[in-house]
Order: structure tokens, then sequence, then C-alpha cells
């Protein structure tokens, strides 16, 4: 995994991105306590292995971000158009509907 950032409803986050499908397989419960994020590649997450549910982001070609949700065990979330998805834990941002909400990556 490689290190980068992201910025949540103007908030900057340390973040790392996942490289392989390990990477992505254990997300962001797994990741150094230092880091806060966790971003993968594709339009796409599941929460087969939470314990609790977290934030996800689909952010589309130029960093931006689509929409938010929360992301449950034992579900998936898509968002058409994503080149990628930013996993935040919660309690990290800003609670409340994130559809609105800005995220930007700059990877």
């Amino acid at each position: 995994m490689r290190a980068t950032d992201v910025e949540v409803c103007g908030q900057p986050y340390r973040a790392l991105l996942a490289e392989s499908f390990a990477d992505a397989l254990v997300g962001v419960h797994a990741v150094p306590p230092n880091v806060e994020a966790l971003v993968i590649r594709g339009s796409s997450v599941h929460g087969f292995t939470l314990s609790r549910p977290m934030w996800v982001f689909g952010v589309d070609r130029r960093g931006d971000g689509i929409e938010g949700r929360r992301l449950h065990p034992m579900q998936i979330v898509h968002f058409p158009g994503a080149q990628a998805v930013v996993e935040l834990p919660l309690g990290l941002v800003c609670e409340g509907e994130h559809r609105s909400h800005t995220i930007r990556w700059s990877g």
C-alpha cells in the first residue's frame, strides 16, 4: 500500500491506496493507527468481513466525490461511474446524509 491523502467535508485525512486484492480485502479496519482511510480502485465494495458499519464514498476520474453511504456488515455498495472508493470508519467524518457532502482524492 502507498500513502495518499483524501479530503472529506473540508477535513484532510491520511490514507493508504490499496494496491492489491489482499490490501482491499482487509479494508480500513486493518490499516495502521496513524492512517484514517483506505482508497480502493473500482466502483464497489463489500462489507462481508465487517464487524461494524463504516462510511464509503465513490470518487470519479477527476477525484471528485459522487456520493457517500454507510456500508453495513454483509452489504455490497456500488457507485456507478466511480473510479475508486474511499473507506473511513464511522465517527471520523461528520454524521448525516453524505450525498451532498464533499470529498476529494488527489490519487
